[in-house]
Order: structure tokens, then C-alpha cells, then sequence
């Protein structure tokens, strides 16, 4: 029956498809993905996402032309990445890999201008014959700015933890809406004498804050937070 309806509506039917095309171009260029599907019997690329040769900055033509074999994709990887993305190709293929399961990597490559992006790759086997896997696909993503903002944050853990080694220093987190501490590090809460659970429990406010400080201090700093506010 769905077939019949189709058929008498083959003009709807192709717009619909076209309008679903586009509209997974859309949304694969929002979150910076490609597609890909690979013939195992051949061991040649059948299908490249428009996606896909964006991430690369090439042309899909380009990329067709170019990535015809799994060798022809080694140019693309950094040369630091490459023994590992070798080991990774073709996981979904073992006998031993769960089927259904996809295998999920990544690696780094270098655009023709020399740019060098991450990028995280998704393999899964499907279409099996005599217990083979004859055909694969997956999706590649480009998660360079996540990369770069996972490595930021480690670098700033790293500098938390070189401030939390020099005796008695201390930092916090303050909430201005709520005025008040959302966390204080040990090295702070030492400074009074408190541990810090002691000093979460005993500062709830701006006023219990400022209370902890010296008598002749406490106007001083109580006029400078009102101005900073």
C-alpha cells in the first residue's frame, strides 16, 4: 500500500526526500560531520557526504577522486597519527568485534593548506554475507573546538593544582546573585583556620564573609564590594 501511494504521488515523494537531504546537510554542517560508506568486497569508497569534504576542505569531486583506497586517505592523517589510525581501520571487520557494536576513534588530519584539525571517527559493519561483512559505513566529525577546550581546561587544572602545592594560598568561586561561595579551596579556608566544610557552613552571606576579616578592615572592604557591585 505505501508503495501504491508513492507511486501515485511520486512528486511529493521526491520533494520529501529532497527536503530530508537537505535538510541532514543542514544539520551535518551545523555539528561539522561527514558520511561515508565503504565497500568491503572491493575495498573502495561507495559513498561520500558532502560533509565529509568540507571537514577535509576539498571538493567532493576532489575527494572521490583522491580517496579511491584506504591507502589514498594516509596523506590526509598527521604523520604523528598514523600508525594509530592504521591500527583502528577495519575494527568492525574482526570476527572477535561484537556485531552491531560501532568502533569509535580519533586522530588528526591536515588539510591541503596545512591546517591540522581533529576529528572523531565512527565505523559500523552491516550488510553481512556467509557471516562476512561486505559492506560499512560511519561518520568522521571534526571536534577541534572541543579538543582545544578540553586541552584548555586541563591546563588550567594543572596551574589549580601548582597554586594548591605553595602553602597557604587560597581561591574561590563567588556567586554574585547569590552572594555567596560556590567553593573554596583548602588553602583558603586554612588561612582561617577552618577546614573548608567549616567555612562553607559558617559563611552564608557577604556579611558573614567580610566578618572573617580584621575589625579595621572590615569597612574597607565592605565599601569596595559595594562598589564592585
Amino acid at each position: 500500500m505505501k508503495a501504491n501511494t508513492c507511486a501515485k504521488n511520486w512528486p511529493q515523494c521526491e520533494d520529501a526526500a529532497k527536503l530530508k537531504q537537505e535538510l541532514l546537510q543542514t544539520l551535518s554542517a551545523a555539528i561539522s560531520i561527514g558520511y561515508w560508506e565503504w565497500d568491503e568486497t572491493t575495498k573502495r569508497s561507495a559513498y561520500f557526504s558532502k560533509g565529509m569534504a568540507n571537514i577535509m576542505e576539498i571538493s567532493l569531486d576532489s575527494l572521490y577522486e583522491k580517496y579511491q583506497c584506504e591507502e589514498d586517505f594516509f596523506p590526509f592523517v598527521h604523520p604523528d597519527d598514523l600508525e594509530h589510525y592504521i591500527n583502528n581501520l577495519s575494527v568492525v571487520l574482526d570476527p572477535e568485534h561484537p556485531r552491531g557494536l560501532a568502533h569509535i576513534f580519533e586522530y588528526r588530519i591536515v588539510r591541503p593548506n596545512g591546517e591540522v584539525r581533529y576529528v572523531r571517527e565512527l565505523e559500523y559493519g552491516t550488510q553481512i554475507e556467509d557471516g562476512v561483512i561486505t559492506r560499512s559505513f560511519g561518520a568522521i566529525q571534526d571536534i577541534t573546538e572541543l579538543r582545544e577546550h578540553q586541552q584548555d581546561l586541563e591546563k588550567r587544572n594543572v596551574l589549580v593544582q601548582q597554586f594548591e602545592l605553595i602553602p597557604e594560598i587560597g581561591y574561590y568561586i563567588w556567586n554574585l546573585d547569590t552572594e555567596k561561595y560556590i567553593y573554596v579551596s583548602p588553602g583558603l579556608a586554612s588561612i582561617y583556620g577552618l577546614s573548608t566544610d567549616e567555612f562553607m557552613q559558617r559563611v552564608n552571606s557577604l556579611k558573614d564573609a567580610i566578618a572573617l576579616l580584621h575589625v579595621d578592615n572590615q569597612e574597607h572592604m565592605a565599601n569596595f564590594l559595594m562598589a564592585e557591585n
